[in-house]
């Protein structure tokens, strides 16, 4: 059996009816996910909803679960799938989704700039993530923020492992774009 070890946690920890595990897992990625959340959907309701029977299903379930790689890969591809599910049943087009602006939240971290000219920065590289597409938008996010790997990035937004490296370089060559043109200013 192979076991995702996630913090001191692995899913045999989950699947001997271990709470404290549990609890521990999702103690750990709950900040996480409700970031990534609120770039696909600016709905809170929705999200809490989601995570909430994300985390369910996962208890329920946890015997049948014990060949998972990445718990977080696997809890960020349920959620995100989840979302899309229930944005389309409630009779909003795949393109009604796609057209949201996948909202940019700053990290804690930036909000601790030690430096003006950093902040300034750090405020045109977000500037020039928000200006492009929303798929690029989501792998500059799963694969820098997440820090997710491109396979687990291809899992989670259900596109082969070569069109991730194609959509990152594409967001990459875009932000450079962008950030050169913004220095020009």
């Amino acid at each position: 059996m192979m076991f995702s070890r996630v913090g001191g946690i692995t899913m045999e920890n989950l699947t001997i009816e271990n709470k404290d595990a549990f609890a521990l897992l999702y103690q750990k990625h709950i900040d996480e996910l409700i970031e990534y959340s609120l770039r696909l959907t600016a709905d809170k309701e929705l999200i809490k909803d989601v995570i909430q029977d994300t985390f369910v299903q996962l208890w329920q379930r946890r015997e049948k679960l014990e060949n998972i790689i990445s718990v977080k890969a696997y809890l960020i591809t349920c959620i995100r799938r989840e979302i899309i599910k229930r944005i389309k049943n409630s009779r909003l087009t795949n393109n009604d989704f796609n057209s949201q602006e996948f909202v940019s939240v700053e990290c804690t971290e930036d909000l601790v700039m030690k430096s003006h000219d950093e902040k300034l920065r750090s405020e045109k590289i977000i500037e020039a993530v928000k200006r492009l597409p929303i798929r690029q938008q989501e792998v500059i996010f799963l694969r820098f923020y997440s820090e997710l790997e491109f396979f687990e990035i291809a899992k989670i937004m259900n596109i082969r492992l070569r069109s991730v490296y194609k959509v990152l370089y594409k967001a990459l060559n875009n932000l450079k774009g962008n950030f050169s043109a913004n220095m020009l200013r």
